[in-house]
């Protein structure tokens, strides 16, 4: 069974099998969301679709922690914003001067990357939700527990518990609504927990109704479960810190019970995402946090997805920029393939399952679009030749969008990828090679004037014009080696290059004579 399916039928079983079901996932907008992050929602998202597929209704909630505190400036954004820390994103300018707030800025950029990978979620967006009084029931029930809460959370503390320090605790935040900052501390709270008094380091001091909502939150380990229980959640991952003894689900878990009264979701942790090959070309707006957004440059929809869908929660994986990005690219469109034939694997197939976006896919090879793409020069009918030639027609509909991922993939991460023909036969690099080698290379040019040959048929001539029957195989396979850097030599200036079959097929034999003609 799909690790989705597993924890969809666990969900099923231990929350008294209902008929709709509330799947969270949320994240602080203090700065790019990042492939890292995407994985709370990408397991969210798979979840969802298995409870679907179990005949069940889910509501997928995706909070913004905008009411969160900027604790420190990020390195793409002026030091001049350090005068803002302490304050909420929301209440933040944008350091780019393009929306309304900080957390905006954030928000707007994630929002339209899901969109255009076609996930839904239902946005809430935290600074609101307090300011509206809709947790005020919830601050005040927290107020009332303080004790226990501190009980709860002194258990897992270094340091020992005070009586003091017991009677002054107060789980809640407070923005001053005078400099907007949270240096504030609570002087008086009525017996009903319905009003306080609080006092800012900046002198400023007022008293508050807590029944009304207002520039005050609680703090995250009380913070999470409240929002539990107030939208119903039934599953939220998280990364595998948080379910660690003293960690924020461990934890909150305990304080959604015994506080709130409510069984804490069913929890998945998940590890680490990484980015192999270089991204030195990308966008610096973002430092070297890679959005969904970014990687869509490159990857499409589908197999971004199916690289997160194919990897349990619990398995650490690389999203690859560097050339494996071809080696995914083929590895999906095996995957693909063998499920429209009806000849994939059950794993495989639900792999494809939960990725599916619902349009059409045309896996024209990524890997033959990267080599091509620099010889046709945005000719998009001179690809079409090539494609033909090789016997597997494929239209500019049918590719145009994987060619704009390929061109983007060598343009920003593999500039070194990069073929250029040659454009008339290099006869320096001709002169360096032996007699015999100068024979291999008239051997080819001629066979290539007497008729057109097929792809299995060329590549058997390949193999066989550095052959020598009186040696053994091993040195021959250096001569077979040595004829192929040459020919790359000849046509590309490089030693490799692509499949050299495939490659002469896709040039064909008028261009290859014409630039081994010595």
């Amino acid at each position: 069974m799909h690790w989705a399916d597993k924890i969809a039928n666990k969900i099923v079983k231990s929350r008294k099998d209902k008929e709709s079901y509330v799947c969270a996932a949320g994240i602080s907008p203090s700065g790019p969301v990042h492939i890292g992050n995407f994985r709370d929602i990408a397991t969210v998202f798979f979840v969802a679709k298995a409870l679907k597929d179990l005949g069940k209704n889910v509501h997928i909630i995706f909070s913004w922690d905008d009411f969160d505190r900027l604790r420190k400036v990020p390195v793409n954004i002026s030091e001049s914003f350090n005068e803002h820390i302490g304050k909420p994103y929301v209440d933040i300018p944008d350091p780019f001067g393009c929306h309304t707030s900080y957390a905006k800025h954030f928000e707007t950029i994630f929002e339209n990357e899901m969109k255009k990978m076609s996930i839904k979620l239902d946005f809430k967006y935290q600074n609101s939700e307090y300011r509206n009084g809709r947790y005020a029931d919830s601050i005040i029930c927290a107020l009332k527990k303080r004790k226990q809460i501190y009980d709860i959370l002194a258990q897992f503390r270094s340091q020992k518990p005070s009586d003091e320090e017991r009677n002054n605790y107060y789980p809640i935040s407070i923005y001053c609504n005078q400099c907007k900052k949270d240096n504030t501390k609570v002087d008086f709270l009525s017996d009903d927990c319905n009003e306080l008094d609080y006092s800012c380091s900046c002198g400023f001091s007022e008293k508050l109704d807590l029944t009304k909502g207002g520039n005050f939150k609680l703090p995250w380990k009380v913070d999470w479960p409240m929002r539990w229980k107030t939208e119903g959640v039934d599953f939220e991952p998280g990364g595998k810190d948080h379910a660690t003894p003293g960690g924020s689900y461990y934890v909150s878990r305990i304080i959604s019970e015994k506080i709130f009264q409510y069984p804490a979701p069913i929890f998945q942790g998940y590890e680490f995402v990484g980015i192999t090959g270089s991204t030195s070309k990308m966008s610096g707006s973002s430092g070297m946090a890679i959005t969904p957004g970014e990687l869509l440059q490159f990857y499409q929809v589908e197999i971004l997805l199916w690289n997160f869908a194919r990897y349990a929660p619990t398995k650490a994986f690389n999203i690859c920029l560097d050339e494996e990005i071809l080696r995914q690219y083929d590895e999906f469109d095996r995957a693909y393939n063998a499920v429209q034939n009806k000849k994939a694997s059950d794993q495989v197939r639900r792999n494809i399952e939960l990725a599916d976006i619902g349009r059409k896919l045309y896996t024209t090879p990524f890997r033959q679009l990267a080599s091509f793409s620099t010889i046709t020069k945005g000719n998009h009918i001179a690809l079409e030749k090539i494609f033909e030639r090789l016997n597997t027609p494929y239209l500019k509909e049918e590719f145009n969008e994987r060619l704009e991922k390929a061109e983007n993939w060598l343009k920003k991460c593999s500039p070194e990828s990069v073929i250029n023909l040659k454009e008339k036969p290099d006869i320096k690099y001709y002169n360096t090679l032996s007699d015999e080698e100068k024979n291999w290379i008239k051997s080819l040019n001629k066979s290539l004037s007497e008729k057109e040959l097929n792809f299995e048929e060329l590549t058997v001539l390949l193999y066989d014009i550095p052959k020598n029957n009186e040696i053994e195989d091993k040195e021959n396979k250096i001569r077979q080696r040595r004829f192929f850097e040459i020919m790359y030599n000849l046509l590309i200036s490089k030693d490799t290059g692509p499949r050299l079959s495939t490659f002469i097929q896709a040039l064909g034999n008028e261009k290859i004579i014409s630039l081994t003609n010595f």
